[in-house]
């Protein structure tokens, strides 16, 4: 498919929370849909989830593009750099998710397989592979999360109205989790490339929810059945990185995101990470 170039000027290159959230109560979703889609590349400082509706364009994920239409679903994490040309009617659904709404509303939930495929390891493997291999909604599943929508958007004018927007919003996160979770994050008929991104999602996953434990590298190669020397091939293949790479750049993000917690000390975060001391991690944090 010939692709065209994102070259078009936004006027706000980067959202944050204060630019769509008023702050008021339980106030942790926004939702709405964009007809006719064209956009710019931009970031913003929280997670939004993006559900092709009907039509069809582009979507670019950093220098990524694939193909949007009806069914595709794009989880665009904070700071990620992404946009969209319409080409045939693209209308987006798009649920901009408040960083506490995780931790809130959503906690029970941030240790299922389902949740780091949808928040982690698809959005990673996406910014870094050209191929149109991942969630993508049946028609039945649009026509579901189609319904969620008009029930959220009938909420917005009732008292307590973030309460039932949440809880909305909520069930149709858990339902893509659900849906990512059984189709292993990707989908396609591309077999050998689907196999090889497979490997690396299941792969990616286990980091996701191990980071703080030793990985070895040849123990990640024999969980996949793989050489050592194969499973470096593909992984970095596809990741753009080497495994090895891949898990220290998550460990110093986690420690990032630990840090800016007051109540943790560097020593319990160091050893939460995966790091030998707090000394050995301020090394590589002050690396990056």
């Amino acid at each position: 498919m010939d692709i065209p170039k994102l070259n078009i000027a936004v006027e706000k290159a980067h959202w944050s929370h204060a630019d769509n959230f008023e702050g008021g109560e339980c106030e942790y979703i926004k939702s709405f849909v964009h007809r006719n889609y064209t956009i710019g590349y931009h970031t913003h400082s929280f997670y939004e989830l993006n559900i092709v509706l009907g039509g069809e364009g582009c979507h670019y994920i950093r220098q990524m593009s694939c193909l949007a239409k009806p069914g595709c679903v794009f989880l665009i994490p904070p700071h990620v750099q992404h946009g969209y040309i319409n080409k045939s009617g693209l209308d987006v659904y798009h649920m901009l998710i408040h960083r506490d709404f995780i931790d809130d509303c959503f906690a029970e939930f941030k240790n299922t397989e389902g949740f780091f495929l949808l928040f982690e390891t698809e959005p990673y493997l996406r910014a870094h592979y050209n191929e149109n291999m991942f969630l993508t909604l049946s028609q039945g599943e649009l026509a579901q999360i189609k319904q969620d929508i008009d029930v959220i958007n009938e909420c917005e004018a009732l008292h307590n109205a973030n309460l039932f927007i949440n809880a909305i919003a909520k069930k149709i996160l858990c339902q893509l989790c659900l849906l990512i979770t059984k189709q292993s994050g990707i989908a396609g008929d591309h077999l050998q490339a689907k196999k090889e991104l497979i490997g690396v999602a299941d792969c990616l996953n286990y980091i996701h929810q191990n980071f703080g434990e030793k990985l070895p590298v040849s123990e990640l190669a024999d969980k996949l059945h793989m050489s050592r020397s194969t499973f470096i091939r593909q992984f970095t293949k596809i990741c753009g990185c080497s495994p090895h790479e891949y898990i220290q750049q998550y460990r110093i993000k986690k420690a990032r995101e630990y840090l800016k917690d007051p109540t943790k000390t560097a020593s319990f975060v160091a050893q939460e990470c995966g790091f030998y001391d707090a000394s050995h991690m301020r090394k590589y944090l002050s690396a990056e």
